[in-house]
């Protein structure tokens, strides 16, 4: 099982003064969509990609407000998440976005959020890990 979201919401820092309010909004998107399911568990990872038209903030200082308001509705605790995928993009450079394994809705969601040209998209995605193969080299499959 998969959980995936999209929202128009600007993820913040963890040295941010609106953590607890992005925090707030972000679980209650997460319970909207999950509340009905049972918690992810085993090893798990987490995808997160920040679409955004200005104002970008440091992507690692992103990520652990996110995992924390996920944590109680889309698994137990976030110490499951053992491999981590972040990005952010900025929607006036270009950019390919591939939803190969998104799930139908999320996807449309997506589609639907960038097409009314929000100025930050979160894309949030949790999911049963699969194996445990590390790799090295770029990240980009590039030189």
């Amino acid at each position: 099982m998969t959980f995936a979201m999209a929202v128009a919401l600007r993820p913040v820092s963890i040295q941010g003064e609106s953590t607890k309010r992005f925090a707030r909004a972000l679980r209650e998107e997460a319970v909207s969509r999950f509340a009905s399911d049972s918690p992810l568990a085993g090893d798990l990872y987490a995808r997160i990609v920040w679409l955004y038209r200005r104002n970008p903030a440091d992507v690692d200082n992103i990520i652990k407000p996110i995992l924390d308001a996920l944590k109680g509705v889309v698994y137990a605790d976030d110490h499951a998440i053992v491999k981590c995928s972040s990005e952010r993009v900025d929607t006036t450079r270009d950019y390919d976005l591939d939803y190969v394994g998104a799930p139908p809705n999320v996807a449309n969601e997506l589609d639907s959020l960038l097409i009314q040209s929000h100025e930050h998209i979160l894309y949030v995605e949790v999911g049963s890990l699969s194996s445990r193969h590390v790799a090295s080299g770029p990240i980009d499959g590039g030189v």
